[in-house]
């Protein structure tokens, strides 16, 4: 795999995770709003899985 594929993957993959991250940030603000707890352990959820998928798209074997 080409060196500039991964940076622009791995860019992807972290502008992701920040807009995921702002998305807590925002239904934490509102939490009282219906359906705004869902969306709140929706966006957590996939902030972690996320996050988890970065490392393991940079490994490079199974250990």
């Amino acid at each position: 795999m080409s060196q500039s594929y991964l940076v622009f993957y791995y860019l992807a993959m972290t502008i992701s995770l920040l807009t995921c991250l702002t998305v807590v940030v925002l239904s934490w603000k509102n939490r009282e709003a219906p359906g705004a707890r869902a969306m709140l352990g929706l966006a957590v959820a996939t902030f972690i899985w996320g996050f988890g998928f970065i490392f393991e798209a940079a490994s490079s074997s199974l250990s």
